[in-house]
């Protein structure tokens, strides 16, 4: 079982929108997209979420799925994470995957320095370094896996 399981259990009992995972064929088209297009790999540990589920949102928490799409009801749609990066204007961004967004916060990923990074989405500084993204998912989750 992936140290991811738990915590998105404690998520999808709290409400979490937890989408299906993604297809190998995309993980596999989006692993060549980010080395052709920025230069870098995917980290392996976020390829494992995205297996798991293609993106969640919760309490202003949103992962972002690997392509733009709609929930369900196709009243949400949710911003995709190939589509966010290739639009990334700020050269503050250039460098690292932004995987999601908290509030006033970004959720990245920086290669160079092999780490995941909340950042302050205004001011572009890092507030926060993770070493894997299940770290990552559990700081936004902290309250649910203390019950």
């Amino acid at each position: 079982m992936s140290a991811l399981t738990p915590v998105l259990k404690h998520l999808y009992q709290n409400y979490a929108v937890v989408l299906p995972p993604a297809r190998q064929a995309d993980l596999d088209t989006a692993a060549a997209f980010f080395s052709k297009h920025k230069g870098y790999e995917l980290p392996q540990d976020y390829l494992s979420f995205l297996a798991l589920t293609d993106g969640l949102s919760w309490n202003g928490l949103q992962l972002y799925p690997l392509n733009e799409r709609l929930n369900e009801t196709e009243t949400v749609k949710y911003p995709g994470l190939m589509q966010v990066n290739l639009a990334q204007t700020n050269a503050a961004l250039k460098d690292v995957v932004t995987v999601g967004s908290f509030l006033e916060e970004l959720i990245i990923y920086h290669p160079r320095k092999k780490e995941y990074q909340v950042w302050d989405r205004f001011t572009y500084t890092p507030i926060y370094a993770f070493s894997e993204f299940v770290d990552v998912l559990s700081f936004y989750a902290r309250d649910l896996l203390e019950k």
